[in-house]
């Protein structure tokens, strides 16, 4: 039992922090891909405090409406290698 509570406390911080750089690199590259270059991915903020805090009801946009925010960039990237792993799961598995 407390194996498990150790590699809960190591493993979970690690696995998001992978996912996380995984999605965002990935999200970099995708949106601008699937979007012909019309939609860009805002840079990760910097440590300023005005920068990382926005309001709650405040857009998934950027100031530019043609930016998205580094967490959607995450979400699509992520969704980009979830389609990815289907589509290799139903190559391999096609009778």
């Amino acid at each position: 039992m407390p194996l498990g509570a150790i590699a809960e406390v190591i493993l979970t911080p690690v696995f998001e922090a992978v996912a996380h750089v995984l999605g965002y690199l990935t999200g970099c590259v995708v949106v601008p891909i699937f979007s012909l270059g019309m939609i860009r991915v805002e840079p990760i903020p910097d440590k300023n405090p005005k920068a990382i805090f926005k309001s709650p009801g405040a857009s998934p946009f950027a100031e530019d409406p043609r930016t998205i925010s580094a967490d959607s960039a995450i979400c699509f990237g992520l969704l980009f290698w979830v389609v990815v792993g289907v589509a290799v799961y139903f190559m391999k598995h096609q009778a």
